[in-house]
């Protein structure tokens, strides 16, 4: 359970028996005649705690029909972020990361440390290597979605406002793409989702990009829910090199899975499951036995990607995403910080990518096994800035209708 604070900001005032209680930047205050409240405050003032462990706390003071109203105060000073959770720092998160992956001699380090995995970088996907080397770019021809995923970080209004992309923005996006063509070796095209209203546009996208640029590795990622037989071979056939499946999407729905063994596997030279990484996921890999049914049914690699916790403007903004509303009240945070890249993680998520590379190899499942970490990501946006490649969707955006 996430650990809770009091904001540093907090102030409090006593006026004819009401207690008020803001932080700067709130439009509404906490407003109560529970004087007890005094006591919740001073509680969370002494340091991080959960909900449960402050309630404990106060059991001596409080009778059993206050317990139940603290509940309720607790998660109202919560609403108003008067109680916060409580984050890690950078340095901290990654004593308590590099004490986990102490003894784990069987991890492969590349990229000053920050390409981790089972296997030598250059037994990766064409398409991880492609990324790790920034010499990727990832296109998206719309965010429109079949799936309503809790950790999502896409903003409502992004997918109200991303329509599918414009012909005048595709033309300019394969002019940039000329214009790099040698600093180009890998192209993914995400979204939204690839087998959905997405999927006119992703063909036509894919045809261009294999007739002109034929040594640009193509994968694609999709849920599952709309792929078929057909659709994953048209894909196939036009030069989609790799297809990957999120299948926490549909927290691991069967019928997706066989269609990854009875298909997918037998269409593509290149079938990658790549997830976030959370209790679920980690509940449907180890615990249900996933990984292993992955590596059995032909899936040749897993990419554990580290969940980010995108945060709203501002206490009053409404359009906050999925990941947000999920993740920012209820895990405990930590603030990445390296390279001018600053973004909210899950402290379990990354721990639980060790936990499975452990399991992994403790029982010889044989399948690739990839962080997909924020340090990961790092390395890719360090490289592309490097060559300018990190211009492309900049460019694209600023002269189209997209």
């Amino acid at each position: 359970m996430q650990k809770l604070m009091l904001s540093p900001d907090t102030k409090v005032t006593w006026d004819k028996g009401k207690i008020t209680i803001n932080v700067p930047g709130n439009d509404e205050s906490y407003v109560t005649d529970n004087h007890a409240v005094l006591l919740l405050l001073n509680t969370f003032s002494r340091g991080p705690l959960t909900a449960d462990a402050a309630l404990e706390q106060l059991k001596t003071q409080l009778t059993n029909n206050m317990s139940g109203d603290f509940a309720q105060h607790i998660e109202a000073l919560r609403a108003k972020r008067i109680l916060t959770s409580f984050q890690l720092s950078h340095d901290d998160f990654f004593k308590i990361l590099n004490e986990k992956r102490r003894g784990m001699d069987f991890l492969k380090y590349d990229d000053w440390g920050m390409t981790v995995s089972n296997c030598d970088k250059e037994n990766l996907s064409p398409g991880c290597q492609s990324c790790k080397d920034g010499r990727w770019i990832c296109i998206f021809p719309s965010f429109t979605c079949n799936a309503e995923c809790k950790f999502c970080p896409r903003l409502t209004n992004e997918m109200v406002q991303k329509p599918l992309m414009s012909q005048v923005t595709m033309d300019l996006l394969l002019m940039a793409i000329d214009a790099n063509k040698d600093k180009i070796s890998g192209i993914s095209i995400s979204g939204g989702e690839i087998f959905f209203k997405n999927y006119g546009i992703a063909k036509e996208f894919i045809k261009r990009i294999k007739k002109s640029y034929p040594h640009i590795y193509l994968w694609g990622y999709t849920n599952g829910i709309a792929a078929s037989k057909d659709n994953m071979q048209e894909l196939r056939d036009i030069g989609l090199e790799e297809l990957r499946f999120n299948l926490a999407a549909t927290d691991f729905d069967q019928g997706i899975i066989d269609k990854v063994r009875d298909y997918a596997v037998n269409i593509f030279p290149w079938v990658t499951v790549e997830v976030p990484i959370y209790d679920e996921s980690f509940d449907h890999l180890i615990r249900r036995e996933k990984l292993k049914e992955l590596a059995g049914i032909g899936v040749k690699q897993l990419n554990l990607a580290e969940v980010r916790v995108p945060t709203p403007g501002s206490a009053e903004d409404k359009d906050i995403s999925p990941a947000a509303r999920h993740f920012l009240n209820c895990e405990e945070l930590y603030q990445f910080d390296l390279m001018s890249i600053k973004l909210l993680s899950v402290v379990q998520s990354r721990l639980y990518t060790y936990d499975i590379l452990e399991y992994a190899y403790r029982r010889n499942i044989d399948i690739r096994i990839n962080d997909c970490s924020q340090e990961a990501k790092v390395v890719q946006i360090a490289g592309r800035t490097a060559r300018g490649l990190d211009k492309i969707s900049k460019d694209v955006d600023a002269f189209s209708n997209y």
